[in-house]
């Protein structure tokens, strides 16, 4: 299994422990039939999420890439973009303090 099909097993996995958890503890109401079953599926919807959880460590730790890199890609994008338009709404443009020299002009 890879990418979004991992996600959807691993919360599958944690709702199925939620809703378990809760059918023991009392908070909802389930037949006797389905209330002898619910530790078992308890322990494995747990086991399942924690499963699904190192496999998503362990190929977190393999990218290739750095964290600074998605972030710099994120902000160099289309969202980024569309944040900092947002952002500088309601500034003014000023003409900068500092001239930049023509390629041809040298300081003194």
């Amino acid at each position: 299994m890879r990418g979004p099909a991992k996600a959807v097993v691993a919360r599958l996995a944690l709702l199925g422990a939620a809703t378990a958890a809760a059918g023991i503890v009392g908070v909802v109401a389930v037949p006797l039939e389905v209330a002898l079953l619910l530790p078992a599926v308890a322990v494995a919807s747990a086991a399942t999420a924690l499963l699904a959880s190192i496999v998503a460590r362990a190929r977190t730790e393999q990218r290739t890439d750095p964290r600074g890199e998605r972030r710099l890609r994120f902000w160099r994008g289309a969202a980024g973009r569309w944040l900092f338009r947002i952002a500088g709404l309601g500034f003014e443009r000023t003409t900068p303090a500092v001239t930049v020299l023509h390629s041809s002009e040298t300081p003194a």
